[in-house]
């Protein structure tokens, strides 16, 4: 473009000789050929890299929209109780909302479980243990106890404070005299969050963190009682027989209840 604008000048100039501004009328139309040119292949190459811009966004904006999806389906977030709600995930639901904008994704739908998403549209679906706002919610009986061992006495207040920091703690029992103890947390993926970050104490090489697992409760065994020998003996007489004792049982046990409430009154 400088190079044109330095010809223009000089083929104005009305001392230039026939030839010279020729030559530079030649020199001209090089250039300004050579500058459409390079304009048409920087076109086309935009025209090419399009599509992959586009497939790119669109990658993103999945990318984008399943994370939103996750951190909607987590139980803290339904019923609009926060209180257990960890603030880091806070933050990052927030900064998702930001991004998901930006790239044209409405969160609110989908935390809301909107309409489809993403190029010719799809119905929002959820993972096996997953649940909608309102829905029933699947049951969780997995433990949410951490056993520690190997901690001194003394750091016992540290491990409690260093595992509270990731959810609501029910209990944490430690004895001063044991170098081990048990946290209960209220919430499972609270306690999966704690179990794979154990404290690092100088003074505890051996802490360790393990799962500790409720027995499971003896089943009852009900038993029937044999028939009696007479019976089997004598047949229908002995049925007879029982029949009358049964009565005559239950008659006295009437009375000894009326008894007792007749005395009773008194």
């Amino acid at each position: 473009m400088e190079n044109q604008k330095k010809l223009v000048a000089k083929m104005s100039d009305p001392k230039l000789s026939a030839e010279k501004k020729k030559a530079y009328q030649e020199q001209f139309q090089q250039l300004t050929g050579m500058v459409k040119q390079f304009s048409s292949k920087k076109v086309a190459q935009m025209e090419m890299l399009k599509p992959a811009e586009q497939k790119a966004k669109e990658k993103e904006k999945e990318r984008l929209d399943r994370e939103l999806d996750l951190l909607s389906s987590r139980p803290d977030w339904e019923g609009g109780d926060e209180g257990g709600v960890n603030q880091a995930l806070k933050e990052q639901l927030e900064s998702l909302k930001v991004k998901a904008e930006q790239q044209g994704i409405d969160p609110a739908a989908v935390l809301q479980g909107g309409a489809g998403r993403g190029r010719g549209g799809y119905g929002r679906g959820r993972g096996r243990g997953a649940f909608g706002r309102g829905g029933a919610r699947s049951l969780d009986n997995r433990t949410t106890k951490i056993k520690v061992t190997g901690v001194p006495p003394a750091d016992h207040e540290n491990v409690k404070a260093h595992l509270m920091q990731f959810g609501e703690v029910i209990s944490a029992e430690f004895k001063d005299t044991e170098d081990f103890g048990v946290v209960h947390f209220k919430n499972r993926w609270e306690a999966e969050k704690a179990f794979v970050k154990p404290p690092t104490i100088d003074s505890a090489p051996a802490l360790k963190f393990s799962w500790l697992n409720e027995p499971a409760a003896a089943p009852v065994i009900k038993t029937e009682e044999a028939p009696a020998a007479a019976d089997a003996v004598n047949g229908g007489a002995g049925d007879a027989a029982g029949g009358s004792a049964e009565v005559v049982a239950g008659f006295d046990e009437f009375e000894e209840d009326d008894t007792g409430d007749r005395n009773w009154k008194r």
